[in-house]
């Protein structure tokens, strides 16, 4: 494709390099020229300064050395669980899924919602006891006078954009409103109705139904498919796990209890591991070589399985 020097660059290498962008992704990602030649230019410098480190010795240094297995044992360990989880044959759900539907229907039952319009005097402008008879004294001048309750709320409450919005609080659950707030509101039963004064955190409220939007309980039908995919995802879940302890057994666990202990202060300040890091940690600080080689690169692990990640990690 493209070379420079002792840098080659392939199509081979350039399947490895699209491989970590997400399939979805990787048509678009090519259709620029611009990024195509970024691309070429910033995988040549890649392996130009590869093949430096390599005549330098770089490779040959023990920790680097270390780096690069653990890399690659990385690498390899997040592909292979996936490939086992890819081979494996899912059952079929739907009896299973018709069952835990049926064994919790409160779990596929909507809750009950209302459209709410509250009128607020905030505690922080009156104090408690002021706050409240302000209130008391505007309930009972809407009740007093033939009043769109709306217009008054908008004229009348401190809530900040109120005579905006004119106080309404949309479609809301009684578990997103404030404690006495929500047994207030969901106590009324006749829209239209004004009640009050409410108690709240922020203040005093006067509240009216607007209107109710019943619980309703969903059919098989309609979370059949998020049914399976919770069943799907913890069969995959337990399977993905099996196979892990599974590699755990296969073989004994053995460890020096003396070594073990050691690293609770290997790293200490003046520690060996510290120590034999410090010259790794002074190379990994600087950022000139991620703004020359990593802008506009895809993550090296973009797109892979968080879960099966997570279970390698």
């Amino acid at each position: 494709m493209v070379e420079r020097g002792d840098a080659v660059v392939d199509l081979d290498l350039i399947d490895a390099f699209l491989s970590r962008i997400p399939a979805d992704k990787r048509a678009g990602y090519m259709d620029d020229p611009e990024r195509i030649e970024l691309m070429l230019q910033r995988l040549l410098l890649t392996l130009q300064l590869a093949h430096d480190a390599e005549q330098s010795g770089l490779a040959d240094d023990p920790l680097v050395r270390e780096v690069l297995r653990l890399q690659r044992a990385e690498f390899l360990a997040r592909r292979q669980l996936r490939r086992a989880l890819a081979d494996l044959p899912d059952p079929d759900f739907t009896q299973l899924a018709r069952e835990r539907y049926l064994a919790a229907p409160d779990l596929y039952t909507t809750t009950e919602m209302r459209d709410l319009r509250h009128l607020v005097v905030l505690t922080r402008n009156h104090g408690e006891e002021g706050a409240r008879k302000r209130a008391e004294e505007l309930l009972a001048a809407f009740r007093a006078g033939d009043q769109d309750f709306e217009a008054f709320v908008r004229e009348h409450s401190e809530e900040p954009r109120a005579d905006q919005h004119g106080g309404l609080l949309a479609k809301v659950p009684r578990k997103n409103l404030d404690t006495g707030f929500a047994e207030a509101a969901f106590a009324i039963e006749k829209k239209g109705e004004v009640v009050g004064p409410v108690k709240s955190r922020y203040g005093w409220h006067l509240i009216q139904l607007v209107e109710v939007y019943p619980a309703v309980k969903r059919s098989f039908d309609e979370v059949k498919d998020e049914i399976i995919a919770q069943l799907r995802a913890e069969y995959r879940g337990r399977k993905r796990q099996e196979y892990l302890d599974n590699l755990k057994a296969a073989a004994q666990l053995k460890a020096d209890p003396e070594q073990v202990a050691a690293l609770r202060t290997r790293y200490l300040e003046d520690g060996p591991g510290a120590q034999r890091l410090k010259r790794y940690d002074q190379l990994e600080s600087g950022a000139e070589a991620d703004a020359v080689l990593g802008e506009d690169r895809p993550a090296a692990h973009e797109g892979e399985d968080p879960a099966a990640a997570a279970a390698v990690d």
